[in-house]
């Protein structure tokens, strides 16, 4: 499989096609993943989707690769290249409307980091973000599902005397609808995956 993403990355996710599902620090090597002015400060690698996390908020980068036809590897076989068909990248923003600026603090440690080439790409891991005081008194604070192979989930902590409706987000980017599913979650449909905000 050829890789969308900038060369710093590429040979590591060649060589972990299903790494752990960790908070990864940005050390560069995730720096041309967005069409963004925004700095990536963490990622969250998953198959068919990443989670950047920039101050405002996490984008979700849904992912579908194009597998080459049977045919097409026959002719590489022979010595005869076809140009392989890049993946099909949408991105969503969850955004944080008139936020205060939040102090960004990984948590839940591990004892492994990546290297993504040099020592000055060591990136260490976490398991969990918060966005403290993301509106005064309110945090945002975003885990990974055990045992699950995708998605994210997240939290809102409301402090005492905090005024909760402060609080506003939204979905932008690649967005086609949203609506309350029967089960009551909010489902964002997208050109690839839909994304379900499950109720608290």
């Amino acid at each position: 499989m050829s890789s969308p993403f900038p060369s710093k990355q590429a040979d590591w996710y060649s060589r972990n096609a299903n790494p752990p599902k960790l908070f990864i620090e940005n050390k560069g090597q995730f720096n041309g993943d967005l069409k963004t002015n925004k700095p990536i400060l963490y990622a969250l690698i998953q198959d068919q989707e990443h989670v950047y996390f920039t101050a405002d908020g996490p984008i979700f980068q849904q992912i579908q690769v194009h597998p080459q036809p049977n045919w097409a590897i026959e002719m590489k076989e022979l010595g005869i290249p076809l140009p392989e068909r890049k993946p099909t990248l949408c991105n969503i923003a969850q955004e944080f409307v008139n936020h205060s600026n939040p102090e960004i603090i990984p948590s839940k440690p591990r004892s492994h980091y990546f290297s993504f080439g040099g020592p000055e790409f060591n990136s260490k891991t976490f398991k969990r973000i918060t966005y403290k005081n993301m509106y005064p008194g309110i945090d945002i604070v975003y885990d990974i599902p055990a045992n699950a192979t995708q998605g994210l989930k997240y939290a809102i902590v409301v402090h005492p005397g905090a005024d909760i409706n402060a609080l506003q987000f939204i979905y932008t980017g690649a967005v086609r609808s949203i609506q309350v599913n029967d089960s009551g979650a909010l489902e964002i449909k997208t050109p690839l995956h839909n994304i379900l905000d499950t109720r608290p």
